[in-house]
């Protein structure tokens, strides 16, 4: 796609990260994220803000006005808007110079045949979802950042091919609690969202990701962590 802002250099643009992330490493990579609720409304908005080449946008919902205290993407004016739709369109508007693209899809093993990515972004909310995720990286050997936010606390953790967590720590569970029944605080969906795409970005750039569970509590201000390689 062609900027709006051609005369821009990519420096320019990305300088403030640059010693940190350098362009050059996110600008060829395609990161899908699966869901585009609280967690994934602000992890796609990071990763366009940081000039990640590719996004591929996945979710079946459209957008309710009990989505606006937390999902940053939308406004009243995308109230019964399909999510993809108003989440490309607000993300084509703050970076024209990536590709994104969305999926309005029901999210299960067979339709996950459609991503092809260089890492995916679990923002999702349901159990069904994150074992159809954790199949497909499997099998196509693909990191994936595991993300969830409830009431006021979350967990993320980067999940590497040949790791066996998700399936070890949730073997035999058939749902999680969710906001309807629980709440969830919009702080905590942005805290869990910048820590995964922290870990998103130093996988993208080969750096070294801690295996560690992260534990966060946004009203109690605790982070903890958990289950780190020796």
């Amino acid at each position: 796609m062609t900027s709006r802002y051609s005369r821009c250099s990519w420096v320019d643009r990305y300088c403030r990260q640059e010693k940190m992330i350098p362009h050059s490493k996110l600008k060829g990579k395609t990161v899908a994220i699966i869901g585009l609720g609280g967690i994934g409304c602000m992890s796609a908005q990071l990763l366009a803000r940081s000039g990640v080449g590719k996004l591929i946008l996945v979710d079946k919902d459209k957008v309710e006005l009990i989505n606006l205290h937390r999902q940053i993407l939308y406004d009243e004016l995308d109230i019964g808007k399909p999510k993809v739709k108003a989440a490309v369109a607000k993300l084509s508007a703050i970076n024209s110079t990536i590709t994104i693209y969305g999926l309005n899809m029901t999210v299960t093993k067979d339709s996950m045949r459609r991503i092809k990515a260089d890492l995916i972004m679990d923002c999702t909310d349901n159990l069904a979802a994150r074992k159809a995720i954790a199949h497909h990286c499997a099998k196509k050997k693909r990191p994936w950042v595991f993300a969830t936010a409830l009431a006021t606390k979350g967990m993320v953790k980067a999940v590497m091919p040949g790791e066996d967590w998700f399936d070890s720590t949730f073997k035999g569970k058939h749902g999680f609690h969710d906001v309807k029944s629980k709440g969830v605080l919009n702080a905590g969906c942005n805290a869990v969202a910048c820590l995964q795409v922290s870990c998103a970005m130093k996988l993208l750039a080969g750096k070294k990701v801690s295996s560690s569970l992260i534990l966060l509590d946004v009203w109690d201000n605790k982070v903890e962590k958990v289950l780190s390689n020796p």
